[in-house]
């Protein structure tokens, strides 16, 4: 009988191991994925970034929270360019400073444009409003397109970028099974290496067992 419990625990623990191995695979691919840098997109909720080439100065600002509210412009290397709000904590203001005061014209060096990180967040109808009213001191002296209501999304999307939340990191559903294979896996092997006896025993069984098998 004790043999059999001792199989069994040995099955459960093989068992065990197999479903940890698979779920130790996809929870790396996961984070491998998670890794993966992500382009800001409105259309998703994914941590992702934008590559700031020129930006304004705060065009709102919310005191309680330090934040200010900026336009920037990505440029792509065609020459093609795409305006954007960000939302950054106004402490950071000096990572920012040689951007915006080469967008200004304040300084004759062009800075290298920052990569800028964070969540896309929905527009307020407020923020939007205020938007409006400001866009047009920024964008390029080259368009030729007044950014109005009835254009507002095409030219700067439903969303802006909120740099000031950090990267969220959730514990998946794999994660915690991997954890309570861990723990269960624990349990099982402390409890058959109490009883190594019989497993000396279950081996001696086997040994015997593959004897009479090649007798006969």
């Amino acid at each position: 009988m004790k043999e059999n419990k001792l199989e069994k625990k040995l099955f459960i623990i093989c068992i065990e191991s197999i479903c940890l191995f698979l779920l130790i695979i996809v929870g790396l691919k996961s984070y491998k994925d998670n890794l993966k840098e992500v382009s800001f997109d409105h259309s998703n909720n994914e941590y992702s970034y934008i590559n700031v080439s020129s930006m304004s100065e705060k065009f709102a600002y919310d005191k309680d929270k330090d934040v200010g509210t900026h336009f920037v412009i990505e440029k792509e290397e065609t020459g093609k360019w795409h305006i954007y709000i960000i939302a950054i904590k106004e402490s950071t203001y000096s990572k920012y400073k040689n951007i915006i005061d080469a967008s200004y014209e304040r300084i004759s060096i062009k800075p290298k444009p920052i990569k800028v990180y964070g969540y896309p967040s929905k527009t307020s109808t407020s923020l939007k409003s205020i938007a409006l009213r400001n866009v047009s001191n920024f964008i390029p002296r080259e368009n030729k397109v007044e950014i109005n209501e009835n254009n507002y999304e095409t030219y700067l999307t439903d969303s802006y970028l909120d740099t000031t939340i950090d990267k969220k990191s959730p514990i998946t559903i794999n994660i915690i099974f991997i954890i309570i294979l861990i723990v269960l896996e624990t349990i099982i092997l402390i409890d058959t290496i109490v009883d190594k006896h019989y497993i000396r025993r279950l081996i001696k069984y086997a040994i015997s067992r593959n004897n009479r098998k090649r007798i006969h």
